[in-house]
């Protein structure tokens, strides 16, 4: 029972005193208070021409509509940017600390001979598609005696001409 008649009393002070802390916010909210109703004394005839007129409210609703899209598609670009930002410094990082593993497990000859064997694995691949490519141009200009697809003399499917002088 002490210990609510001591809050009891503290709260009382806290009221009651002219030097109480809440008396210094009370000033503070009366001011504020004040100061609304001479801000909405001011805009009051503003808001009444404003609501008498539909012209000038659709315009304002319009340009109200307008910057809020704005922002909200700033904030819909600022947070694409951020997951694109992260995504890419995830990669980086992770490829990174891949590469350090790497190098860690295979040491410098390792590192070198796993390269090498890329590079071979690699320019096998190359050479072998390089050959089929020749292959598959050589078997058209048998086919089609030295044009693609059909069109002799310069033709395209349609019987055009396929430079651009022709088109004018």
């Amino acid at each position: 029972m002490d210990f609510v008649q001591d809050w009891a009393n503290y709260l009382h002070y806290l009221t009651s005193s002219p030097l109480s802390p809440l008396s210094t916010y009370s000033s503070y909210l009366q001011s504020l208070t004040s100061f609304s109703t001479r801000l909405s004394a001011f805009f009051s005839p503003f808001l009444n021409k404003l609501t008498t007129s539909p012209d000038l409210a659709s315009i304002a609703l319009l340009l109200l509509t307008l910057i809020a899209s704005l922002v909200i598609l700033d904030m819909l670009w600022r947070a694409v940017i951020y997951w694109v930002r992260l995504f890419f410094n995830l990669v980086f990082w992770a490829s990174a600390v891949g590469l350090g593993f790497w190098m860690w497990n295979r040491g410098p000859d390792g590192v070198i001979e796993d390269i090498e064997m890329l590079i071979g694995v690699w320019s096998k691949e190359y050479t072998h598609w390089k050959q089929r490519a020749e292959m598959s141009e050589a078997w058209r200009k048998q086919q089609y005696g030295g044009t693609y697809g059909g069109n002799h003399g310069g033709a395209n499917r349609r019987g055009r001409g396929t430079k651009m002088s022709q088109w004018r």
